[in-house]
């Protein structure tokens, strides 16, 4: 296939596109809440570590397609660079040695094939790696020919398959499990592990065209595994939304905060307003993940593709709208919500004031403590169209949140913050189409916010 599949997962959600409250099934939207675009003591930070991928052959390799960083580990994704086929994707993981991060694992899916996209997704936590290859694996399924009054048994591609690896002790990172949803739940094209996330002992995978839910068709399905503590893998639940709609991606991202899974459906329709949605799921007496929230912009609108990207903190969930008509169309908009022990409530509204149209603001979004980062990979910097930018942003107090500092991308056409990843203010972002040697080689960028000024007063 000349034209990959995973660029429509990102290039054309960033170029083609055309605050919140917590509510239940029921509940209609309440006050909007503030929105604060001051910029005034904004500073122009510096990126102090480039890094790009080791290979041979970095041509359109897209090295930093994702990116997560967990202690003194960082994983990158390169989701079209040649592993064991040509473009079926690799993931490298670096270890902070001093003050740079340097590479000690290349790992592979022990399957995979050519454009299969392994790398698309990846996420780290102590000794565990994960990485999505979302058009990996085939199913049967029946076929039922009208003409002929036929049913035939049939094989689709496209399923998705989440690769598991273990830090064997000395930086070696092996593939222990290759993970699957049940076969009744496979869907050919439904991009299991298009999204994922590991915390401890679960590991909760998206799957956004799924059809596990036979009500709606391709509504999208998101996957919980447990480890048993012997790296015995077991799916323990699948999570549908109470309000399935036909096509609402139901597990575009995922992320996890305690016994709390979040899920963003960027086409779910809310009082007639294709806005998309954040599902909230919480894992009750019974160890059962159950429904308790769905949350929406507070003046949501079509197409806002609200939830296309998650990041949740303590008693903090930041969602990223990156469709949302700010100060221009699809400018992007940041929602941040506050659990205040019993539901979550939306706080404040961010938007840029140097936004321009389709910068797609949040289109990617991370938190850590008082310190919210959000890409727009779509900015233009200079005379650089799609360069991109990263924001960097403060809680003053009283949920009060003003621009500190942002980061410029350096070439057209690079899509600078199409990935980030922040952990104890170390802040990795990723510009997969930079040319570095190559064409659309990719590159990944290191930052440490605990250097500079702008974090002072933030206690971690």
């Amino acid at each position: 296939m000349k034209v990959a599949i995973s660029v429509f997962l990102s290039i054309i959600l960033l170029i083609l596109l055309s605050g919140c409250n917590d509510i239940d099934t029921n509940s209609s939207k309440n006050q909007q809440s503030k929105t604060f675009i001051d910029s005034k003591n904004s500073v122009d930070l510096q990126t102090e570590q480039k890094i790009t991928s080791n290979d041979s052959n970095k041509t359109n390799n897209q090295f930093g397609s994702s990116v997560s960083l967990n202690n003194q580990y960082m994983i990158v994704g390169a989701e079209y660079a040649n592993g064991d086929s040509n473009n079926s994707g690799v993931a490298y993981i670096y270890k902070k040695d001093g003050a740079d991060y340097s590479l000690v694992s290349r790992v592979v899916g022990s399957d995979t094939k050519e454009r299969e996209y392994f790398g698309h997704s990846v996420d780290i936590d102590g000794n565990y790696a994960i990485v999505g290859s979302y058009y990996e694996g085939t199913v049967y399924k029946n076929s039922y020919n009208a003409s002929l009054n036929t049913l035939s048994r049939a094989k689709y591609g496209g399923v998705g398959r989440v690769y598991l690896f273990k830090n064997s002790g000395d930086d070696n990172f092996n593939q222990i499990a290759k993970i699957e949803p049940k076969d009744s739940d496979k869907t050919p094209y439904g991009n299991f592990g298009n999204s994922l996330v590991i915390k401890n002992d679960y590991i909760v995978i998206g799957a956004e065209f799924s059809d596990a839910n036979s009500t709606s068709k391709s509504a999208g399905a998101v996957f919980v595994f447990q480890n048993d503590g012997n790296d015995n893998i077991t799916q323990i639940a699948k999570l549908i939304p109470d309000d399935s709609q036909e096509n609402m991606r139901f597990g575009y991202s995922v992320d996890m905060n305690e016994d709390k899974i979040f899920v963003g459906s960027i086409k779910s329709i809310n009082q007639n307003v294709q806005s998309g949605a954040v599902y909230v799921f919480e894992k009750d007496s019974n160890n059962q993940f159950k429904q308790t929230a769905k949350l929406i912009g507070s003046d949501a609108l079509n197409n806002d593709f609200f939830g296309c990207s998650i990041s949740s903190w303590k008693d903090y969930l930041v969602v990223g709208a990156c469709g949302y008509d700010g100060l221009y169309e699809d400018s992007g908009a940041v929602y941040v919500f506050s659990y205040d022990g019993k539901k979550y409530n939306e706080v404040a509204k961010i938007l840029v004031n140097d936004a321009t149209g389709y910068d797609r603001l949040g289109f990617s979004i991370a938190v850590f403590d008082d310190i919210i980062v959000a890409g727009a990979p779509n900015s233009k910097v200079d005379s650089n169209y799609k360069s991109g930018v990263v924001y960097i942003f403060k809680n003053t107090g009283n949920d009060k949140f003003i621009q500190v500092a942002k980061i410029n991308g350096t070439q057209s056409s690079g899509y600078f913050a199409k990935s980030l990843s922040i952990d104890d203010l170390v802040l990795a972002v990723g510009a997969p189409f930079e040319d570095n040697t190559a064409q659309n080689a990719g590159s990944v960028y290191i930052v440490d916010l605990n250097q500079s000024q702008i974090i002072q007063g933030v206690d971690h």
